[in-house]
């Protein structure tokens, strides 16, 4: 493989990487949505 081409296919190797979230922020995420969607939930059964 041409020595070019095998450098862009790494970098764009890591930027896949790098996109992906942590596992910290999905659960952060996740339980701020939760935070918002059941008190929601509650008071609109009111």
């Amino acid at each position: 493989m041409n020595p070019e081409l095998r450098d862009l296919f790494e970098i764009k190797q890591n930027e896949e990487k790098s996109r992906q979230p942590s596992q910290q922020n999905v659960w952060r995420h996740i339980i701020i949505r939760l935070a918002v969607i059941v008190p929601g939930l509650l008071y609109s059964s009111l």
